[in-house]
């Protein structure tokens, strides 16, 4: 079975908090706040995972999962 180690788990823990970057350019909830940038992240995980022989599936999944979580959760 396929744990999230090899920096799954940081991954998904720095990308759970990119939506909170927006701050920056003095929003906060905006567009990076919704299930639509989950869904980038995880198309955009698919994509690195492919490059970096990782399943693409589960790493899609778990990335996109950790921002939807702060999506939800914030």
């Amino acid at each position: 079975m396929w744990a999230l180690g090899g920096g799954l788990a940081l991954a998904c823990a720095t990308v759970a908090v990119l939506p909170d970057l927006d701050v920056v350019m003095g929003r906060q909830r905006g567009v990076s706040h919704s299930l639509g940038a989950a869904a980038l992240t995880g198309a955009i995980a698919w994509g690195v995972a492919a490059l970096w022989g990782l399943p693409r599936l589960r790493t899609a999944l778990t990335c996109g999962a950790a921002v939807a979580s702060h999506v939800l959760l914030d």
